[in-house]
């Protein structure tokens, strides 16, 4: 809230630069997991199996043990009913701060995880990702007891997927960067001529 104010009043940009040693007593991060995921998909758009192995950075004080870690794999499947679901972790230990259980603590992440297969998925079988998966109970809705959680990440990346599909970019990985991007635009398959 200071820099902006004090932005405003000289008229002009300001930079915040913390050091090393601020940064180490006033922060405390999280969400930094790295997944290898898969989904199982029948021609019909049912989910069958989903998997990650993933680590978490701990970072040098792993106060909260796997907590976070099997949060996530908790939640893997969703709000789905996926009959065959498999989740490994490995929490390292790093020299960054300890991280915390922001709200949330694990969710967000595999929100993310989740919501990037299944939209793959969907686009893969030539399924809108908004019908998909096409899971439906008696009663006509996908799943039980669907989480609060909604991430933006998945959504921004999906976006940027979209706006660059006709040079063939995939996004594989989150968050985003413009150099992450570049490197997608780089490394894209264009899509061969009608």
């Amino acid at each position: 809230m200071l820099i902006p104010a004090v932005a405003r009043r000289l008229r002009r940009p300001v930079r915040w630069i913390e050091s090393r040693r601020e940064h180490f007593l006033a922060t405390a991060p999280d969400r930094d997991q790295h997944h290898r995921a898969r989904l199982g998909v029948a021609q019909d758009g049912t989910v069958t199996a989903v998997q990650t192995i993933f680590t978490r950075d701990g970072g040098a004080y792993p106060v909260l043990g796997d907590v976070i870690a099997l949060n996530s794999i908790n939640h893997l499947p969703g709000p789905y009913r996926i009959a065959n679901v498999k989740g490994l972790a490995t929490n390292v230990v790093t020299h960054k701060t300890f991280t915390p259980a922001y709200r949330g603590a694990g969710r967000p992440e595999i929100a993310c995880v989740l919501d990037r297969l299944l939209d793959r998925a969907a686009r893969r079988l030539g399924m809108d990702p908004l019908d998909f998966p096409s899971m439906r109970n008696e009663l006509g809705i996908k799943g039980v007891g669907e989480s609060g959680i909604v991430s933006p990440v998945p959504a921004i990346a999906n976006a940027v997927e979209d706006a660059l599909a006709d040079r063939g970019v995939e996004i594989a990985r989150v968050p985003l960067t413009a150099a992450s991007v570049w490197q997608a635009l780089r490394n894209a398959r264009r899509p061969s001529a009608p």
